[in-house]
């Protein structure tokens, strides 16, 4: 009767996935005419597809600007095993957040968003089967330090609760006399330009010697997934230090959010975004 619990979702074989979301849509054309009766007349116009997933673990399958083969799986027919609904298309990431929350004392995890590129199949399949050993780093080996461009040396940044770390592309939607299909027209994407950001929450306020960069300044930053393993950004522009407050009535802890943008350039080379595993993801080869 089309009544399921979520607890079979899957994507694809994707490791440790947590939950996957799609919208499905089309802007209708619209039109009145002098033989309308003074109202619109609407009829299929373009076509569009968007979704993401959650899962934890530190490396996100697929990367900003990347396709995928994305099947959502939701239940079998039968709520007790076999085929079921699946949803199938090709979708290019728009961008991907992690998040490593020491206050909660949570595993690291990750949201990826995508754009779907052409059209959406809805189609009766079996459930797709992770198959891969649970991906569930935990946050108590971790840290986040920064360096000088130059990188000769590394501080840890103290007393942090939250990091978040987003990295987007820039999609470039395309819908033209080559995007039907099933007599329908779709949208394609192509990848555009890449960019990056990072919030640290941090229970401090001290700006004289554990902090050693202002607002402004350009820097190398690792963001730990364990004892020894990172993800290398270079170079972080610092936004700005916001949200301190002192409240005395409540006694809150001293706490505030740094802030950093991706700069592509210091003076002349070019920085680098690397993942945990070593591979320099961008520049692009």
């Amino acid at each position: 009767m089309g009544l399921h619990s979520g607890k079979w979702a899957a994507v694809n074989g994707i490791s440790t996935v947590r939950s996957w979301s799609i919208n499905e849509r089309q802007a209708p054309a619209r039109g009145i005419a002098s033989n309308t009766g003074m109202a619109p007349v609407r009829k299929k116009g373009v076509f569009s597809w968007d979704g993401s997933y959650n899962a934890y673990g530190a490396t996100p399958a697929a990367m900003p600007g990347q396709l995928f083969n994305f099947v959502g799986y939701g239940a079998p027919d039968d709520d007790v095993s076999g085929n079921g609904q699946r949803y199938e298309g090709n979708g290019m990431v728009s961008g991907i957040s992690l998040t490593w929350d020491w206050a909660s004392g949570g595993f690291i995890g990750h949201t990826v968003n995508f754009a779907g590129d052409m059209a959406l199949a809805k189609t009766s399949g079996a459930l797709p089967v992770d198959a891969t050993a649970p991906d569930m780093p935990t946050i108590a080996l971790c840290k986040i330090q920064t360096g000088s461009v130059a990188e000769t040396g590394y501080t840890d940044i103290p007393n942090v609760t939250n990091v978040t770390l987003n990295i987007s592309c820039a999609l470039q939607a395309a819908v033209n006399s080559s995007t039907i299909v099933g007599g329908k027209l779709w949208t394609a994407q192509k990848s555009g330009p890449i960019d990056w950001s990072l919030t640290i929450a941090q229970q401090d306020n001290d700006r004289l010697a554990s902090i050693p960069f202002d607002i402004g300044d350009n820097r190398s930053i690792k963001i730990f997934t364990d004892a020894s393993l990172f993800w290398l950004l270079k170079w972080g522009h610092c936004r700005g230090f916001e949200g301190l407050t002192a409240d005395r009535e409540s006694g809150a802890l001293l706490a505030r959010t740094i802030n950093f943008d991706m700069t592509a350039v210091d003076t002349a080379d070019l920085g680098t975004v690397t993942d945990p595993s070593g591979t320099e993801w961008w520049p692009f080869a």
